[in-house]
């Protein structure tokens, strides 16, 4: 074992001043073993060492669990990163009725069906020179230096193109150029026996389509021998009859359109003759996994934390003896208050839920309830009333996912006032009161729970350092008057419980880190103990072995002294 002096952080082993091989007793004195003595003494000098080693042993072996308790925490926050929104806890399908439109959801969706109807699809830029053709990619283009320009997205490109330049050469300097690389693509088509030259844009839509110039210069490659074999255009369709018009269509630059239904990304694969049918679908058997997965992971660490602070008791082998023991513990003050703290999210309503609006506010109400049975295996774990939660998963399976992945999500309860955005992390998620006063058709004052608000014309935003900062606000009741609003900010079981393994761990002042903190100091100063103890113990030995040093001599003096006389006392006799 290392200790830390008491003078230095640095880890340091203790050498005693002398050693016990330094003074030998040989037992010639009076056949007393002094080292025996000597040993017997140091050994009962040695309580206070040996309990700050058996106390510094627990405050490691605690340190050690805290530490993997940390650690444990950490990747149960990765894992849930996988479960904190709406969209990854439910299952969500998309069914086409044909394959020339088909649909992934990519964000927060209800069930539902949608008809898309496609007139056109989105294509690139082609041109191809059909005015001259090559047998080889190795041909010449041009005997002289010459120039080959054009423009594709409001940039104008000129390419330079030096005597002797090959077809493949000229390929190569567009798709090297600096510009021209990104917005165009340069290649040799074959028609089995010939080679033309073709220029692509990279990207569809008409406002990527491809403009030769009249400034080029190079032979054979003016706007009269190219062909554009593909025009630039848009995609154009109607979403559930959407334009209304039969002439008129909604226009988009690609194919993947994933800004006409929130949460849901379409892919156009073909002009349809009429409405494509999509229909949403939540599959709830998926879901069910999803929040079983969920509860599995949250009674680990309800398990953790009951082991740990000695809420059950558990058993480890002595590494010496072999023996069974009890298992460390940590008797603290700060795991009481994780442990009541993940208790209590797991048990009253959910920050930002109300019982008047919303479906549901706690998890009680989804048929997940806490095990009260202290003689259960089970106790104090999330446990799952199946029946219940097929019945609410088929009822309203969307109301489900909000209440346990929803992620700052800001609402107003009252009409005439919207929250149009929060900032997670920022906007603090619970109830607020929001009031305002309009004068002559303008607001002139605001405020969030009592702090006043900056106000741009009819968009509030809430005030910088308070609760509600981040939160913006629209109004349209512009009525004269003082106005109240109820205004939320939701925060899902799952999105709440990473906020608090933050608050657990994190490496500024989580309270399980301070905690650690404090189990460091304490080893640190039991080494110091430790150690002063050991130098105490050795000097305690050499003061001794010089004490019995001398009463040795004596004593071999005596004795010989004793012999000498009773040698002499026989010889007289």
């Amino acid at each position: 074992m290392s200790y830390i002096s008491s003078v230095s952080s640095d880890v340091t082993a203790y050498t005693p001043a002398t050693s016990s091989g330094a003074v030998n007793f040989t037992g010639l004195g009076n056949g007393t073993d002094f080292n025996e003595i000597i040993d017997a003494q140091i050994e009962a000098e040695s309580f206070a060492k040996k309990k700050y080693e058996a106390q510094l042993a627990e405050t490691e072996a605690c340190q050690s669990l805290l530490n993997d308790l940390v650690t444990s925490m950490g990747e149960l926050d990765k894992t849930l990163d996988d479960m904190n929104s709406m969209s990854e806890f439910l299952a969500m399908s998309v069914t086409s009725s044909n394959e020339s439109v088909s649909g992934k959801v990519t964000g927060d969706i209800q069930e539902g069906s949608h008809t898309i109807e496609v007139n056109q699809l989105a294509q690139n830029d082609v041109w191809v020179n059909s005015g001259i053709s090559y047998s080889e990619p190795t041909d010449v283009v041009t005997d002289v230096d010459a120039v080959f320009a054009f423009e594709c997205d409001g940039e104008e490109i000129t390419i330079e193109v030096p005597a002797n330049t090959t077809a493949q050469q000229l390929v190569d300097m567009i798709n090297n150029d600096p510009v021209a690389r990104d917005l165009v693509n340069a290649d040799l088509l074959s028609d089995g026996d010939t080679l033309y030259f073709r220029l692509s844009s990279k990207d569809t839509g008409a406002d990527h389509a491809i403009t030769l110039s009249d400034t080029t210069t190079l032979t054979g490659y003016t706007t009269a021998e190219f062909e554009n074999v593909r025009t630039a255009q848009n995609a154009q369709i109607k979403i559930d009859g959407f334009p209304s018009d039969p002439d008129s269509w909604m226009e988009r630059e690609s194919n993947t359109v994933d800004d006409v239904v929130p949460g849901l990304e379409l892919t156009l694969s073909d002009v349809t003759e009429g409405p494509v049918n999509l229909t949403i679908s939540c599959d709830t058997e998926v879901t069910k996994e999803n929040i079983e997965s969920f509860v599995e992971q949250v009674n680990t660490l309800i398990y953790d934390i009951q082991v740990l602070s000695g809420r059950i008791v558990t058993y480890v082998e002595d590494e010496d003896t072999g023996e069974k023991m009890e298992a460390y513990t940590i008797d603290s003050n700060s795991m009481d208050m994780v442990y009541n703290d993940l208790k209590s999210q797991l048990s009253m309503s959910v920050v930002g839920f109300s019982g008047e609006y919303d479906s549901y506010n706690a998890l009680s109400q989804l048929g997940l309830y806490t095990d009260t049975n202290e003689g259960s295996e089970t106790f104090g774990q999330l446990l799952i009333n199946e029946e219940e939660l097929d019945e609410i998963l088929e009822d309203d399976p969307y109301a489900v996912a909000e209440l346990l992945g929803c992620a700052n999500s800001g609402i107003s309860d009252t009409r005439g006032v919207q929250v149009t955005s929060t900032i997670d992390g920022i906007t603090a998620p619970g109830a607020y009161e929001f009031e305002y006063t309009v004068v002559d058709g303008e607001v002139v004052s605001a405020t969030f729970n009592g702090e006043p608000a900056s106000i741009d014309g009819n968009v509030i935003t809430a005030a910088a350092g308070t609760p509600a900062a981040g939160m913006v606000i629209e109004i349209s009741d512009l009525s004269d008057g003082k106005h109240a609003a109820d205004l939320r900010v939701k925060e899902g079981v799952v999105p709440q419980l990473q906020d608090a393994l933050d608050s657990w761990t994190n490496a500024e002042d989580g309270t399980l880190t301070t905690l650690s903190e404090t189990y460091s100091s304490t080893a640190t100063k039991l080494e110091n103990d430790i150690y002063n103890q050991e130098e105490r113990l050795a000097k305690k030995e050499a003061d001794l072995r010089r004490k019995y040093s001398v009463l040795d001599g004596k004593l071999a003096y005596y004795t010989n002294l004793q012999s000498s006389l009773t040698a002499m006392i026989s010889t007289t006799g």
